[in-house]
This record gives structure tokens, sequence and C-alpha cells, in this order.
């Protein structure tokens, strides 16, 4: 009986599971759709690429997807790049206000943060020295989308290879 009942919590939990990845994988193809709409192709085409990865990591993100013309400047970017720019975490606008001056967001680059630069209460709310959009370009669900207009290089690790 007990044989059963754990067997019966693990399909459950894996039924869950999977209907939470799927949930998040559609989120973050819509929120992909419409960076392509809005003019952030770039970013969107990367995060189908990392759709998959994402999910696997997380249950909220929150992406800053550099524009169009910040990726014609620095070229394909690595890998480590992207993941600096999607922080695991749901941050509504109204959330990143509440933040202070020197407040640390984690990333999915592994051990690293953005931080943030300039804080609400100061007029402006920029993150890794970089201004943007205070209007989320999507936000659906467990996924926020801002748009940003270059990559955050000024405080990424290791810059040493990628130049704008």
């Amino acid at each position: 009986m007990v044989f059963f009942l754990i067997n019966l919590l693990f399909i459950f939990s894996s039924a869950l599971s999977s209907f939470a990845i799927s949930c998040h994988q559609t989120l973050l193809n819509a929120a992909a759709d419409t960076l392509a709409e809005s003019g952030y192709l770039s970013m969107a085409l990367s995060i189908h690429v990392l759709s998959e990865t994402l999910i696997e990591q997380c249950s909220g993100v929150t992406v800053f997807a550099p524009s169009d013309l910040a990726f014609s400047k620095l070229g394909l970017p690595p890998l480590r790049l992207l993941q600096y720019h999607i922080s695991p975490l749901r941050c509504t606008i109204q959330d990143l206000k509440t933040l202070w001056y020197g407040t640390k967001l984690p990333t999915l680059l592994f051990n690293q943060s953005f931080t943030i630069t300039a804080a609400a209460s100061d007029g402006q709310l920029s993150i890794n020295t970089v201004n943007f959009n205070e209007s989320a370009v999507s936000e659906d669900g467990s996924v926020v989308v801002y748009g940003i207009g270059e990559f955050f290089l000024s405080f990424f690790p290791d810059v040493s290879g990628i130049s704008p």
C-alpha cells in the first residue's frame, strides 16, 4: 500500500512538473514572439533557443532584452552574456522600484548578479548603469521582459573578447 502511494505521488508530481514546464515554455515563447514584434528580434531568437534551459532552472524569469542595434554592434554574444541578462526572479516594475541603490539581483549566469545602479528614489531606474524603459515589453504570468538599449557590459565578469 505504501509503495502504491509513493508511486502515485511520484506520478502526480511528474505530471504537475510537466504541466508547469509546458506552461512556462508557452509563456516564454509568447514573450519571445512579443519581443520579435516589438523590434527585439535578436533577443527573441535567443529566448527561443534558451527556453528549455530557462524552464529547468526557475519558475519565473525577468528578461532584459538588448535592442537589435546592440546585437549588431556586438555581434553574436556568448551564451554566458545572454544568461547574464536573465534573472530567475519575476520582477515587475513595481518590484524593481522598491529596490535600493546597490541591490543585487541574481542572474542565470552562475554566481553572478545585476546591480541596481540608480534607484527609482533617485528619479530614474538603471541596472548595471543601463537605463531601461519602465514599460515592460511583455508581462505575462511568470515572465516579464524589459527592453534595454545596450548589453550589461559594465559589470559583466570577464569582458575580455567582448567589445561593442
